[in-house]
């Protein structure tokens, strides 16, 4: 006897069964029917809706056939779920995977067994609907087609059955819920999406959601990136500013995938929008809060500079030891407020995508020098070496010159900062045929991994105590990471406590100006992030 094969992808075919709901559940007259129908229309003994289950078949609807399972090692539907065509075999006693089966040397005797394969709505082979004779036969081309429409029907009343169980979820749920084919155009809201937009199901059928819900305000980039992913039959997650029913103007953030039918082919797409018009308004306000208070700070700040300055310039005389001492420390303060003011406003600004950015094809060598010559003062006074460990002397990369200097300096800086004295801080920069990769690595104590995933949020610190021990406003990372993610690119990190830190960014090469390094990885592009309107 031949045990069937398990399917390469076993797991995920059994959390699709599972997912059914449908093992060890009563007699449906839904399936029932079709069964029966098999059964008359084949003249057949048995005739079985059958699940293959982790180590059993077990049947859902079982005609001429009293057990409700057998053992899966033992079953014909475990060979037939293995391909998409119909399994037959004509005499089981003859055939060599089955002739001494139990089921064909006991009963129910099987000779005649043809299977049809029944794939969940995803497209798992869930099991078959399966005719069985104790006499041998062989189907005709007709019967042979009558079975797989019948094995059709059965996959339609999975997908009636998930369709309910989806819609019943989705009329529940507060979110809109938008299903379109797969040319965009709706087929079924639920109601939160009628809540949301005053646009009831018999009003948008048949219409694409942006033709209804898009209005003079949104963000054209937006509009494109949907359009292009659904053009792709590729899921997306986008924020968008739509427009209700009566013009007034609220931002979802939607979550948009396939829909796929019983052979795993796109059918169209399902769409969850959530409402974040208050955590938007927020933002907002937020921002320009901080902006208005930056702003206000700057003049005071100005004047209190320049009278700190006077100061120490000797404009009132010469100042005792202890008046030195404080308009030293006063100064200090100041510096350090200011740049606070700074890096709020540059935050403030690229939140708000006024950042300009002026894009050019730039020699990389020239970047890392002029970074390394700048900040070489600073290493210097923190007993720290910089040095350029390796680098793609001939690589090109398309960027912004000013800003690639203001994200490597923010990573120098800090991985100078945090090294202890006699050790190196080493810049390494390395072309794959897409990315140029610049890496920043330091000998200092490592990241806590409890705080790797604040690393990058604003006004973040490993230790209250950074602060006052090293300097810093806790926005330079998060100043970074926006940065290289509008230049087109993406950032990250490596560390462990005690072992340093390692930053990493990647933009764009150049294109046609330079060849991957041996042995480089050949593909590894940065991921554009689309910027949304506030």
């Amino acid at each position: 006897m031949q045990a069937p094969a398990i399917p390469a992808q076993e797991i995920e075919r059994l959390k699709a069964l599972r997912a059914s709901a449908l093992l060890d559940t009563p007699a449906e007259e839904r399936f029932d029917r079709l069964t029966r129908l098999a059964k008359r229309i084949f003249g057949s003994r048995i005739a079985l809706l059958s699940l293959v289950d982790a180590d059993r078949q077990w049947f859902k609807s079982r005609q001429g056939l009293a057990v409700p399972e057998t053992g899966r090692a033992l079953s014909f539907c475990g060979h037939a779920i293995l391909a998409r065509e119909i399994l037959e075999v004509p005499d089981a006693s003859q055939d060599p995977r089955f002739f001494d089966n139990p089921l064909v040397t006991g009963e129910p005797r099987i000779r005649f067994y043809a299977g049809a394969p029944v794939r969940s709505p995803d497209g798992w082979p869930l099991g078959t609907l399966c005719i069985i004779d104790d006499h041998p036969r062989t189907l005709t081309e007709d019967e042979r087609l009558s079975l797989r429409e019948l094995a059709d029907c059965v996959e339609d009343e999975l997908s009636t059955i998930d369709r309910r169980r989806l819609a019943s979820v989705a009329r529940q749920t507060t979110n809109g819920v938008v299903i379109t084919d797969l040319d965009g155009r709706i087929e079924w809201v639920n109601e939160g999406f009628t809540r949301l937009t005053s646009y009831g199901l018999d009003e948008v059928r048949g219409r694409s959601p942006g033709s209804i819900l898009q209005g003079a305000e949104t963000h054209s980039q937006t509009i494109t990136e949907m359009r292009t992913a659904l053009a792709e039959r590729s899921p997306f997650e986008v924020e968008v500013l739509n427009y209700d029913r009566r013009g007034q103007a609220y931002w979802v953030h939607i979550n948009c995938s396939q829909l796929l039918d019983a052979y795993g082919r796109p059918e169209g797409f399902v769409a969850i929008q959530s409402n974040i018009t208050e955590i938007k308004l927020a933002e907002r306000m937020k921002q320009e809060l901080t902006s208005t208070v930056s702003h206000e700070l700057r003049t005071p700040l100005t004047a209190i500079a320049g009278a700190i300055g006077l100061l120490n310039g000797g404009a009132a005389g010469v100042l005792s030891e202890p008046a030195r001492k404080l308009v030293t420390m006063a100064d200090k303060s100041t510096q350090r407020l200011r740049a606070l003011i700074d890096q709020l406003l540059d935050m403030e600004n690229l939140l708000a995508g006024k950042t300009l950015f002026a894009f050019e094809n730039l020699a990389l060598r020239p970047l890392l020098d002029q970074a390394l010559g700048e900040l070489q003062p600073f290493a210097e006074a923190h007993g720290v070496g910089l040095t350029l460990a390796a680098c793609a002397d001939q690589a090109r990369v398309h960027t912004d010159g000013a800003r690639f200097q203001q994200v490597l300096s923010n990573l120098l800086s800090n991985a100078i900062k945090f090294s202890p004295q006699g050790s190196d801080v080493a810049v390494s920069a390395t072309a794959t045929t897409q990315v140029i990769r610049v890496e920043v690595r330091d000998r200092g104590p490592g990241i806590d991994p409890e705080f790797h995933p604040h690393i990058f949020q604003k006004f973040a610190q490993a230790d209250a105590s950074d602060t006052r021990q090293r300097g810093g406003t806790g926005l330079g990372l998060a100043i970074t990471r926006e940065l290289i993610e509008q230049m087109h690119g993406r950032i990250g990190f490596e560390s462990s406590p005690g072992d340093g830190a390692t930053f990493w960014f990647e933009l764009p090469l150049a294109p046609g100006k330079a060849s991957p390094e041996p042995g480089a990885a050949q593909d590894r592009p940065g991921q554009d992030k689309p910027m949304f309107p506030n």
